[in-house]
């Protein structure tokens, strides 16, 4: 009963958000109109100064059907069709144009997948079968980082001191693995298909409704041929570029929306960075925090974190404390704590501001602190994308 009344809280605070977005637009339409009447009132009102009254007349009554017809237009886009224009823009037009199309054969060891994977910077890839000829999902850090905790798992060595016989029994598995035993091992990739002509609202409403991160572009929706990959990074830089487009939701603070996570997993800089790895598989999610023993936010683990040389020195990382992981191989911190401020916020910055910062430095979370640096709340790109309202 208490999920089904919170389920319908947070409904009827998105209604409300809806409602105040409408609000503002149309208190910014009125102000619009009445700028518009007067300045049509104070061009009818500049004397004539040229030679023929008459030809000037003539030249007003002829431009006078055109400036109805702007008007008129200018009306509806300020009633929402800039936001419509923007999401009905093909994806082709979305996809970045310097990004690449690459793909993981599905019986590639996970370990070169892994490698692959970061040194391309890239957070995941369609896998494809070559016997099949077809591609099979997709594999991104979340799966690899789901592939080696149930590893540790299965001999309980989560949370227990380093054992070396153990680990290289594990490096010698991890470096054998297929992907194909491991594509989408967290659950968060179903694979969806939208045409590169599809207007981008109908790949934000399959992300919205499947909670996917990504979804394959197409030529046609029968065809085997993938023309490329929509990512939420790549929605969330689209819309940051046109963010004047977004009308009143983007001058929104953050504070006045319903968006993000309350409920927020976090990790001590004493403990394990395997702990925040465990956290990442059994959540589904790709970063977790790092606090200190006050519970301010000191830094952050990421999948991305797995980047290292070779397994032995992955597995061996794992072992390390988090504050030792963050600040020798991760190097997310900066000298004298304060964390590095690029990846929180606070509630009181907009939507457009919190757009721009996460395009900017291309995060796929961001932490929203209280004025004393603890975690209240963790905004990920699909909370961004969900807050779009298509």
């Amino acid at each position: 009963k208490k999920m089904g009344n919170k389920a319908s809280k947070d409904k009827k605070d998105k209604k409300d958000e809806k409602k105040e977005v409408k609000e503002v637009e149309k208190k910014e339409e009125k102000k619009e109109d009445e700028e518009e009447k007067k300045e049509s009132k104070d061009q009818k009102e500049v004397p004539d100064s040229t030679d023929s009254k008459q030809e000037k007349d003539s030249s007003l009554k002829a431009e006078e059907p055109k400036r109805k017809g702007s008007s008129a237009k200018s009306s509806d886009v300020k009633r929402g069709s800039e936001r419509e224009a923007l999401f009905d823009t093909p994806i082709r037009s979305v996809i970045p144009k310097n990004q690449t199309m690459l793909v993981i054969d599905s019986k590639e060891h996970v370990a070169k997948a892994l490698q692959i994977l970061l040194q391309n910077n890239y957070y995941s890839a369609p896998v494809f079968d070559k016997e099949k000829d077809i591609f099979v999902g997709f594999i991104d850090l979340v799966d690899i980082v789901c592939c080696i905790v149930k590893m540790f798992e299965e001999t309980e060595l989560l949370g227990e001191d380093f054992d070396i016989f153990t680990m290289e029994t594990k490096e010698t598995r991890f470096n054998s693995e297929n992907v194909d035993r491991v594509h989408d091992m967290s659950k968060r990739n179903p694979m969806h298909g939208v045409r590169k002509t599809d207007p981008v609202s109908d790949a934000l409403k399959i992300i919205q409704k499947t909670h996917t991160n990504r979804v394959l572009v197409v030529k046609a929706l029968d065809d085997k041929k993938v023309y490329n990959v929509l990512t939420q990074s790549a929605i969330v830089a689209f819309v940051e570029r046109n963010l004047d487009q977004l009308g009143a939701l983007s001058r929104l603070p953050l504070k006045g929306m319903t968006i993000g996570s309350r409920k927020v997993i976090s990790i001590k800089k004493s403990d394990k960075a395997l702990q925040a790895f465990q956290f990442m598989a059994e959540h589904k999610i790709g970063g977790v925090p790092v606090v200190d023993d006050d519970g301010k936010l000191f830094s952050c683990i990421s999948a991305k974190d797995l980047r290292v040389n070779n397994t032995h020195q992955l597995f061996a990382n794992l072992f390390q404390s988090a504050e030792d992981f963050v600040t020798k191989i991760s190097k997310r911190t900066i000298p004298g704590n304060p964390v590095n401020p690029e990846f929180y916020c606070t509630w009181d910055i907009t939507f457009g501001e919190l757009l721009t910062k996460v395009a900017s430095k291309k995060f796929h979370r961001t932490f929203v602190c209280d004025a004393d640096m603890k975690v209240e709340a963790v905004i990920s790109l699909g909370d961004i994308i969900g807050a779009l309202h298509v």
